[in-house]
């Protein structure tokens, strides 16, 4: 009986000490001023063009339409000290394509990983802007099932990129509209492409693998990537409506590689919460990571 009140004892005092722990963290956190940042998430969808030559399976352009998708992240540094935004996009496509003769057809699946850090400023007045390098991962595959030795094609990418972003407020109602443009173009890197004339097989078995991997920068492979969205913002969440486009060129030796494509996309914008401190403040203010 005694050591069961002992225990009880123990407990309580346990809760009591814990219990002012956490009202002393709280006390700091408000004098502090420690703030709430938000980390912003964007899912677009959307239909595009595609316009499409691939030296290695064909000698004449496929154009033709296909769906895509891009999700992407900003955060703000851990401290929240720095206008230090850190960049993740995943992008997406799935296409058909048909010659001009329309008597073949050109499939396509294409992801494109983007991570690295921007630099925020606000170059003029009402614009903010965000500069920095990224770090680009690609991967693809193209199938042409008329070209009998070779039906399929690869393709295969990692660059340095320069991405920026750009946007301007609409002062429209309470919550004011948004402008943005989202702009990225590779400067350094390497890419896949296979020999004119000779299989996967071919190149498996001899492994030559300084022919088909090719060092890239602005002599060899030329592209420019851009989103540009409108933001509206609703009760919960933010409509983002945008046009996207797509530009690339690379060429090894002997062959070239073109693509092209344009396209309309929708979807939402949303600000998750990142709390520091105890408890989980609202207020003084909020740090926008996108702002």
């Amino acid at each position: 009986m005694k050591r069961r009140q002992y225990i009880n004892t123990y407990l309580m005092l346990l809760c009591w000490c814990f219990c002012t722990f956490a009202m002393d963290a709280g006390a700091q956190t408000q004098t502090s001023g420690i703030e709430t940042r938000f980390s912003n998430h964007r899912w677009l969808v959307g239909v595009t063009s595609q316009s499409l030559y691939d030296g290695y399976l064909s000698s004449v352009p496929y154009d033709g339409s296909g769906l895509c998708f891009n999700l992407t992240t900003l955060d703000p540094s851990s401290t929240g000290k720095w206008p230090l935004m850190l960049y993740q996009q995943l992008e997406g496509l799935v296409a058909v394509a048909s010659n001009e003769a329309s008597t073949a057809s050109l499939s396509r699946i294409n992801l494109l990983y983007r991570l690295g850090t921007l630099y925020a400023f606000k170059p003029v007045y009402g614009v903010k802007a965000a500069l920095g390098p990224l770090f680009g991962a690609g991967f693809g595959m193209k199938q042409l099932p008329r070209n009998v030795n070779n039906p399929y094609n690869m393709d295969l990418s990692v660059d340095v990129l320069l991405g920026a972003t750009l946007t301007y407020d609409i002062p429209i109602g309470q919550r004011p509209w948004r402008l943005k443009a989202d702009l990225k173009s590779p400067l350094v890197g390497c890419f896949f492409a296979p020999v004119r004339g000779q299989s996967y097989y071919e190149w498996l078995t001899y492994n030559q693998y300084d022919e088909v991997f090719h060092v890239s920068s602005l002599h060899n492979k030329n592209a420019l990537s851009m989103l540009y969205t409108l933001d509206i913002p609703l009760k919960s969440v933010v409509l983002s409506i945008g046009f996207s486009g797509q530009m690339a060129a690379y060429e090894t030796a002997d062959m070239v590689f073109k693509e092209q494509g344009w396209g309309i996309m929708a979807g939402c914008s949303l600000d998750m919460a990142v709390f520091s401190g105890f408890p989980l403040l609202t207020k003084p203010g909020h740090v926008r990571v996108d702002r």
